[in-house]
Parts: C-alpha cells; structure tokens; sequence
C-alpha cells in the first residue's frame, strides 16, 4: 500500500510473520553463519517483532524496514540458510513468566554486554550483562583520531578543548557520562552523546587527548548498544557446538523459549 503520512509517500509492505523473517535473518546476520547462529537470530527476530507488533501505536504498520526496529531488505537478503533457520524454528519465541520478551540484540559488545538499566532509563530483568564471546569480530576493538579542532567543534559550545575527565563508567564499563573541559567552559555528556557526536561504534571507548600533536584518539570495543544478544558472540558460540536455545539462553537471563499457539 502507498499512502500519504505527514506530507511524503510512504510504501508499506504487508507481509506474513514467517516470510518478513526470511529476509531479516540475512539483512542482520552474513547468511554463511553457522546455522545454530541464523536460528539464534530468527527467534529473537521473531520475538522482537511481535514484542513491537503489540504495543505499536502506528495504525498502518508495526515495525520499518532500518535498524531502528530491525533491518528488512526484501527478497534480496533471503536465502536457503535464512529459510532453513527460519522454518526449523517456526512460531518459536523467546519468553520471560510467559510474555514474548523484547528481544533486543546488537553486534558486538566488546566482550561483556551490558545491563538494559545502565544504558536506558529502566531495567529489564531478562536483558542483564553477561559475558560474551566476541573475541574474533572485526569491530571486537577499534580506534578513532580526530584533529583537536574537529573534535571540539563536533563536542559542543565549549571551544578548544582543553582537557579531558575521568569518566563515570557502567558496571560492565561503558562510559555512562564524561566531563570535557574547554576554553569557554566545561560540559558533562552522556556517553551515548559522545558516540552520537563523533560516530563511534560504541560508548565503551576511553579517551587521549595529546596537546602537543593536537590530536584525539579514542580507543573503543564493540559495536552497537550492547545489550541483548550479541550477533558475533552467538557466531562463536554456534561455532563451539551450542544450541539456538543456550544461545538465546545465554544473553536473555531468566528466559524460555516456548512455541506459539497457533
């Protein structure tokens, strides 16, 4: 359906539950993974969508096609691994004391992910820090540089930076919020601020400032919020023989997986 929602075209595509996913698991997850990992995510994926699906307030559709919900791409990103992992899994979910959970799930945690309470404004018992096993990502560490001047002009109103504070970090050490210091005064972010304002792929990063190259380097771990499953963790562990079921079991503490009625 093409309709008209504030001022622009919108396409909305309606489709069934078990075929959306066929095209989700691939856009979320490199469709040569171990099977036991596109599992893994086709329940999650399942279990997010219908978690949204219910408490949308969208009168024509539950969920978009980005990563704000989670990525759709269409027919281009199904494939017979997708389609395996999908239909060996039907109207299976993920549940806590019987509700589907909201399954969140990000990249890489940098090795520990992260408590829901520590990142967002409230706590979600299933969705707790555990130790992940992402080791061998290729966004597992990282490394940023910016110019001095780049850097004070993408923190803020503050001019020159001039120093840098400690950092109030999270209990599984992401940067909950940081003080910066610059010539026309000083200013507390929030670590998700400082990510946003420069693009880095996580809030677990440390900061060094260098007066006498002019130059800022940010080292980090991880890429995405860091909390819910971990994509490279589940790989590494589908590697390792586990289940789609320990997986899952894994990263959302306290959780069964349970089948839809039909």
């Amino acid at each position: 359906m093409v309709t008209l929602e504030n001022g622009e075209l919108t396409a909305i595509n309606y489709v069934a539950l078990e075929d959306y996913l066929y095209s989700v698991v691939g856009s979320e997850m490199p469709t040569s993974w171990p099977q036991a990992a596109l599992q893994s995510q086709a329940v999650a994926a399942r279990s997010y969508a219908l978690y949204k699906r219910a408490r949308t307030r969208n009168p024509l559709y539950d969920v978009d096609a980005t990563t704000k919900y989670q990525a759709y791409k269409g027919l281009e990103q199904e494939h017979p691994n997708t389609i395996q992992a999908v239909d060996t899994t039907q109207s299976q979910v993920v549940t806590h004391n019987g509700e589907v959970i909201e399954a969140i799930f990000h990249s890489s945690s940098g090795g520990f992910t992260e408590n829901a309470g520590d990142v967002w404004s409230s706590d979600v018992p299933y969705l707790q820090g555990v130790e992940d096993f992402d080791q061998n990502a290729p966004v597992f560490s990282w490394e940023k540089t910016f110019p001095l001047s780049e850097f004070s002009d993408k923190i803020g109103d503050i001019g020159e930076v001039t120093s840098i504070g400690t950092p109030q970090l999270t209990q599984r050490g992401r940067v909950a919020s940081i003080t910066i210091n610059g010539e026309e005064g000083a200013e507390v972010l929030r670590g998700r601020d400082v990510r946003s304002a420069l693009g880095l792929r996580s809030t677990r990063f440390t900061i060094d400032l260098d007066p006498d190259t002019e130059q800022v380097t940010i080292s980090g771990f991880g890429f995405g919020h860091g909390v819910g499953m971990s994509q490279w963790g589940a790989r590494s562990l589908a590697e390792q023989g586990w289940s789609f079921e320990q997986i899952l079991q894994h990263y959302y503490q306290s959780t069964a997986i349970a089948q839809l009625e039909s």
